[in-house]
């Protein structure tokens, strides 16, 4: 994976030197990022900025992350979530689920779930894993919504399916506690422990 990944980033480099247009520095700023080495975080930010200032998406959802955990450059909440709000409104199932996601957690904003509950079905309704697992657990907590094992685990297995291995991990707490167990304990606990979860 490590000699795929630094090949990719090689040919994206290969075609910025063959011609430097502000796509191909955005391109090179999100391999450089996609690393999530420290040195190449550092240099992808201006390859990135160039992104963001002709409407990369990807080059805003990696700068928008940059800014929420403090990445090569200084940490700004607030910032984040703007730029992940505008890419929510603008229909980006990442974007939806990531500002969802700061209120489920509380991630530098006080929890609300009915506002994360809101923008995690936006991207649920476009088959992102993360928020198809999360909203697995919304229904298993009976967070927002009420308590329905059925639908927890419709959205846990749509999850899965798409490769979240989250939702594997909850199909098999399920299994486990059985239907008339008691997870909106579990649940919480969960949300505290995961950070942004995948």
């Amino acid at each position: 994976m490590e000699a795929a990944r630094k090949a990719d980033l090689k040919e994206v480099r290969r075609r910025l030197d063959a011609e430097d247009t502000s796509k191909n520095r955005a391109g090179y700023g999100c391999a450089l990022y996609a690393t999530d080495k420290r040195r190449n975080i550092a240099e992808s930010i201006p390859y990135l900025e160039t992104g963001v200032s002709i409407g990369d998406t990807v080059s805003r959802l990696f700068m928008a992350d940059a800014y929420l955990q403090g990445k090569g450059v200084p940490k700004d909440p607030a910032r984040a979530r703007d730029m992940f709000l505008d890419l929510a409104l603008e229909g980006n199932a990442d974007a939806q689920f990531a500002y969802g996601n700061l209120f489920y957690l509380g991630t530098d904003v006080e929890k609300d779930y009915d506002k994360a509950y809101e923008f995690i079905s936006m991207a649920a309704s476009q088959n992102e894993p993360r928020a198809l697992n999360t909203l697995g657990l919304f229904y298993l907590g009976g967070l927002v919504v009420p308590r329905d094992i059925d639908k927890a685990e419709r959205y846990f297995r749509r999850a899965e399916e798409r490769g979240n291995q989250n939702a594997t991990r909850n199909l098999k707490l399920l299994q486990k506690h059985g239907r008339d167990y008691d997870y909106s304990k579990a649940v919480l606990r969960i949300v505290r422990l995961s950070g942004f979860l995948s």
